[in-house]
């Protein structure tokens, strides 16, 4: 669904619930974005996966995570392989550290080539030579409701829709105080058994990595 889809249908679901109240275009686009944050912190979705490919700059040792329309969820790079570089046996790229791991290594300066992700940057030491190519791996996060247009879809694919705007309508409902129906909604969608996103779940796993994600049929609403 486009952004506009996705009020849309929050409205109709509200309206059909019978919840009382006055919520705002800003409250519902809020409890949205909740949600969808909410449905890609499930699991580690294949459509969240990114990579993006920047060059090094002489001498420095950290960089801003790319900006941008399609952008890393803040701290996620997972790996990382320059060009040019060599790396032992079993690793693809830079080994991943902690930030006080990080420190210890530059230190001691130890020669296996590492990085660490902090506040929003991430770092490399060594110190990779100058105009070489970095491979970026990482996921992609949720880009709030407000930033984009009304014909534009979110980073979800449409089997995730449902689930994003039960959660919302939970939101309201709690709202509302009618908070027995609130966590039934939640549990229809957040159970990690028989929920939606437990079948989506289960399904992306039995397809496996070229798998395009299944769609789950919910017993509340057709």
């Amino acid at each position: 669904m486009t952004k506009s889809e996705l009020l849309q249908d929050l409205n109709d679901r509200i309206s059909a619930a019978s919840v009382s109240g006055f919520w705002t275009p800003e409250m519902k686009t809020a409890w949205l974005d909740s949600a969808g944050k909410t449905v890609c912190g499930f699991y580690r979705w294949p459509f969240l996966e990114l990579a993006l490919e920047r060059q090094t700059v002489d001498s420095r040792e950290y960089y801003d995570y790319p900006g941008g329309i399609v952008r890393f969820k803040p701290n996620s790079i997972y790996q990382i392989d320059i060009e040019g570089e060599t790396y032992p046996e079993g690793q693809a790229g830079r080994r991943r550290v902690n930030w006080q791991q990080f420190q210890e290594r530059k230190q001691e300066q130890n020669p296996d080539p590492c990085f660490t992700n902090h506040n929003g940057f991430f770092f490399l030491y060594p110190v990779p030579e100058n105009d070489k190519e970095m491979s970026l791996y990482g996921l992609k996060g949720w880009k709030s409701l407000a930033d984009l247009g009304d014909d534009d879809e979110p980073v979800t694919p449409e089997e995730m829709d449902e689930s994003i705007v039960r959660i919302a309508l939970a939101a309201c409902l709690r709202k509302a105080k009618k908070y027995a129906e609130a966590k039934a909604e939640l549990l229809e969608v957040l159970d990690p058994t028989i929920g939606l996103l437990a079948q989506i779940k289960n399904q992306t796993e039995a397809e496996g990595p070229s798998g395009e994600g299944g769609t789950a049929k919910s017993s509340r609403w057709g």
